[in-house]
């Protein structure tokens, strides 16, 4: 493997770390083109202001990943910068352990953090320590995931410089997920001109991995270049071994060697090491007696028999640096295996020489390949490695370290169950500090695997878990909490971990469960009296009646659990209770404005208390209520607060929720970029969380650009999804699915889709949690169907049915009422009433709806006006809708331009038009073949077995998109556009 900090600049000497060439064999053979691609892909980065180029170089242990990289690396020139750091099986680490392997040799030289980097120095030095310490800065640990990973983002940003640079981490499978997060990051960082390069062994990582979310959202963000390394064939090794040896080897030898390694490199090497062959030992083995040595039957067996060569003080120091961390520290090394300095440095010289081990830094060790390293461990007696390790984690102690993961490892290696409990707790209690909350279920893992009845670990794995989004794993730690608590008669940590178990519930859509475990909760604390778990549990209550939007019940009980709390002194508890009193009154009529204060002095009370999930449930609540119910201009500042919270605190659950938001806000203004951006921010934060929402979000965004089979199939994909769907999918799927429909003017499925939507309501009035949801949904269906040409009677019926008269929804959607009511009316061809709705749906503010269907409806009173004969005031609304839809590219955009050419409003749009079979619908372009034959509606709706009025309709919409104002204009174009010969 590469060592740790490989790094060059211009001017510096070659580093000895990319010169070297570890093995026996002193060229590459079998990997010319993998190497050519490397360098492609380095070379295409010096174009100005382009994407970072990502390759990600997989294959088995042993095949020659780390050694392609030797050589590409050696031919970078050297103005290009060099960082390499990498992983090690089983090393729990710290966050970023890659990152600060990388840049050790640069940042471990400043006096002081440069000055372009002054204001990410707080978590730079805590990022880098200790490479970059400072005298009395204090060690919070205060600073998450996420806000270091911004530090170390910005730190490259500044060491690429103008570029260009190669980032290399070796061995992703066994990476922290926070440094698997930062290659993913860097990956997405548009004009950064860096070379990215990840290796991985593809059968040593399981799906629980963040190496494989990284995978997939490449693959999704940009375009990934993959290097797969295969064995090398007979003639590959017959090259090697003539390079080895320096002269041409029998084809015995080599068909022999061949079968025995399989074509794995490193294998390869081995038993030529184990037979004493190679360029340093030319003479002493004839290479044509390989046929007939006794070569060993594995690359275990070929390591270890280099191993039982070495002398037995050797041997000893080799055994103790296995158990050792990846990066083995002198000082701890000695003290395990028992040497004085002096015998050290002559055992480490030999192991250097002969290739096991290899120095990454002063005072600093590493093996030379990790299949030596799990040889060497793997033949380690019981009893050895039990010694091994009580003697590292004395050494550890003694030095007086705080790498709890550390010490966690080797107490578990040791047998000290109580070290292990300790060290567990203690360093999963500190990443979960750091918002390294996948960090800490790890170790919090590793404790519960020999003290499973622990109920501190069993409370923070399932806290982790939560954290991270792996809501089953929550809920299975969290039943074990519970029985534990229930099995040791502990009624206040029953309580608790019953309302864990809600909390999971509720995340996965099970509102049945997360209900039953709440009225348990209450029910178990009720003998506590007045206590601070029954407090909680009264808090619980309340926010469940919040959730599913029972507000009267939900300030009952919240004013239950601020008296108690108000009693005992509960800051943490008053928080909540106000956070769900006051949602809970957002949402009652005449009310909001109440509730809205008390989530303002919720967030303030939550911040003084210490209360992360508190202030995130504030800010997220209000965040619901501005865009919902109020501006949706005052969400902005609310979600950026609640996007550093999480990140700060690591808070995955937060920041996926903080990014759905953002991109929302990003639909009202018609911001496509920023919707993007914020989806891939979601995903990021939702890697083993329920992300179809966001799918789904991602879904519209191509219908609306015109990518309608990647949409179609993308709808499949969720529809045929193993999960099963929360309600408010279960609502919006066939929706959005009619809308992907309509544009590809695939009438009869829209039909049966309206049909199904239908049946729906007659059986469940699909009613969900989501206030207005069910208006908004069918709203969007019927405009869907409007497109596709169907007639809208019984379309007005089923609006009719959803929002009855004497609904009060009918006022407070005015918005959507008023859209539907016009497009209706506009499609019966009453245009003087269609224009009266479309403006009371544009006068209508609240709540938000889209730029995409602001647009529409402005297009459709253009439509009407124009219709109506006030041309000026048609041009108008045309123009008010193009400069909506500016950062919204696709067919919508393009009809508006159209539709403002055709009334002669501003410009002319941008540039050419989209090509006829992208502009107009299938139906349309046959209806528009009828018109250039002279049909007439009547004529055109008998042909095609319409209603004249839904004739009448496509034919309005065909002259809107093609700028024509006549039959005869429409004609000429689609003859002009080789529709009609």
């Amino acid at each position: 493997m590469l060592s740790g900090g490989a790094q060059r600049r211009l001017g510096e000497a070659d580093d000895p770390v990319v010169v070297a060439r570890p093995g026996l064999c002193p060229v590459m053979v079998g990997r010319g083109a993998e190497l050519r691609e490397l360098e492609r892909l380095l070379a295409g980065l010096r174009a100005p202001g382009g994407a970072p180029a990502v390759a990600i170089v997989s294959g088995e242990a042993g095949v020659g990943k780390s050694r392609l990289l030797r050589e590409f690396c050696l031919g970078v020139d050297g103005a290009t910068l060099l960082l390499a750091g990498h992983a090690d099986e089983g090393d729990f680490g710290v966050p970023f352990a890659l990152l600060r392997e990388a840049v050790a040799p640069i940042v471990s030289a400043w006096t002081d953090v440069p000055a372009p980097l002054a204001h990410r120095e707080h978590g730079l030095r805590h990022l880098l320590d200790p490479l970059l310490t400072q005298p009395g800065h204090p060690e919070d640990h205060d600073h998450a995931a996420e806000e270091l990973l911004h530090a170390g983002m910005d730190l490259l940003r500044y060491l690429v410089g103008a570029g260009p640079g190669v980032l290399l981490f070796e061995d992703l499978h066994w990476a922290d997920a926070e440094s698997i997060e930062l290659f993913g990051r860097l990956a997405e960082d548009d004009g950064l001109p860096l070379l990215l390069v990840g290796t991985f062994r593809p059968e040593d990582f399981d799906r629980r991995h963040p190496l494989g979310e990284l995978l997939a959202n490449l693959e999704r963000q940009r375009s990934v270049t993959h290097v797969s390394l295969a064995r090398l064939s007979r003639l590959d090794v017959s090259e090697m071994l003539e390079a080895t040896y320096g002269r041409p080897v029998s084809q015995a030898v080599t068909s022999a060697l061949h079968r025995r390694t399989q074509g794995n490199p490193f294998f390869v090497e081995e038993l030529i090491a184990t037979a004493g062959g190679g360029t340093g030992q030319q003479g002493e083995v004839d290479p044509d007696g390989l046929a007939d040595a006794r070569l060993p039957w594995n690359a275990a067996e070929a390591v270890l028999r280099r191993v039982d060569e070495l002398p037995r003080d050797v041997r000893r120091v080799l055994d103790a640096a296995s158990v050792l961390p990846a990066t083995i520290p002198f000082d701890v090394l000695a003290a395990v295996a028992e040497l004085g300095e002096d015998d050290l440095i002559d055992v480490l010289r030999l192991l250097v020489e002969r290739g096991l081990l290899h120095e990454t830094e002063p005072d600093a060790f590493a093996f030379r390949h990790a299949l030596t390293r799990e040889a060497v461990a793997g033949q380690l007696l019981g009893r050895q490695r039990r010694r091994l390790h009580e003697a590292a984690l004395d050494a550890l102690l003694a030095t007086g370290s705080d790498d709890h993961a550390a010490l966690a490892v080797h107490a578990a290696g040791a047998g000290d169950w109580d070290a292990l409990v300790v060290h567990s707790r203690l360093g999963a209690k500190r990443f979960m500090a750091e918002g390294s909350s996948a960090q800490a279920l790890r170790l919090a893992e590793l404790g519960l695997a020999e003290s499973a009845d622990d109920m501190g670990l069993r409370a923070l794995a399932s806290r982790a878990a939560w954290a991270v989004g792996l809501a089953t794993v929550a809920l299975r730690h969290a039943e074990q909490w519970r029985q534990l608590a229930e099995e040791q008669q502990d009624p206040a940590q029953q309580a608790a971990a019953l309302r864990q178990i809600a909390t999971a519930a509720w995340e996965q859509g099970d509102r049945e469960t997360t209900e039953r475990m709440v009225e348990a909760a209450l029910a178990v604390s009720e003998p506590l009296g007045d206590s601070a778990e029954r407090a909680w549990c009264l808090a619980a209550r309340s926010q469940i009646h919040m959730l599913v939007r029972e507000n009267a019940a939900a300030v009952q009980w919240a004013d239950r659990a601020l008296e108690l709390a108000d009693r005992l002194g509960l800051s943490a508890v008053r928080a909540s209770a106000l956070v769900n009193k006051g949602t809970a009154l957002c949402d009652t009529p005449g009310r909001e404005r109440d509730g809205a204060a008390l989530l303002a002095q919720a967030r303030e009370e939550a911040t003084a208390a210490g209360e992360v999930v508190t202030l995130i449930r504030a800010l997220t609540n209000a965040m619901w209520y501005f865009v919902e119910r109020a501006d949706p201009r005052a969400a902005r500042p609310l979600i950026a607060e609640a996007k550093r919270v999480a990140e700060r605190h690591g808070l995955d659950v937060a920041g996926l929720k903080a990014s759905f938001s953002a991109a929302h806000l990003a639909l009202i203004d018609g911001d496509r970029g920023t919707v993007l951006a914020e989806v891939a921010a979601g995903r990021r934060h939702g890697r083993s969380m329920d992300t179809t929402d966001l799918e789904l979000l991602e879904i519209e965004l191509l219908m609306e650009h015109g990518d309608l089979e990647v949409a179609r199939e993308r709808l499949r994909v969720v529809a045929s999804g193993p999960d099963p769907l929360d309600p408010g999918s279960r609502l919006w799927l066939p929706v959005l699915d009619a809308r992907v429909a309509a544009a590809a003017g695939d009438g009869p499925r829209v039909q049966a889709l309206l049909d199904a939507y239908r049946g729906k309501v007659d059986r469940e009035s699909v009613s969900i949690e989501r206030s207005g949801a069910t208006i908004e949904a069918t709203a969007i269906l019927i405009l869907a169907c409007i497109q596709a040409g169907l007639p809208p009677e019984p379309l007005a019926a089923l609006f009719d049915g959803v929002v009855p008269a004497d609904d009060p929804q009918r006022e407070t959607r005015r918005g959507w009422v008023g859209h539907v009511e016009g497009a209706l009316a506009e499609a019966r061809g009453e245009h003087q009433f269609a224009a009266a709705a479309y403006q009371r749906a544009l006068n209508s503010v609240r709540p938000a709806r889209t730029a995409a269907m602001v647009a529409e409806t402005e297009m459709g009173l253009a439509r009407c006006f124009a219709e109506n004969g006030d041309l000026d005031a048609a041009r108008v609304a045309a123009d008010a809708a193009v400069a909506r839809l500016e950062r919204w590219p696709g067919w919508r955009r393009d009809a508006a331009e159209t539709l403002r050419r055709r009334l002669g409003g501003k410009g002319g749009g941008r540039g050419q038009q989209r090509d006829p079979d992208a502009l107009l619908t299938p139906r349309e372009r046959e209806v528009l073949v009828l018109l250039t034959e002279g049909l007439t509606n009547r004529q055109v709706a008998e042909a095609l077995y319409v209603s004249v009025k839904t004739a009448a309709t496509h034919v309005s919409n065909i002259l809107a998109k093609v700028g024509a104002s006549t039959r005869a204009e429409a004609a000429a174009w689609a003859v002009r556009e080789g529709i009609k010969s």
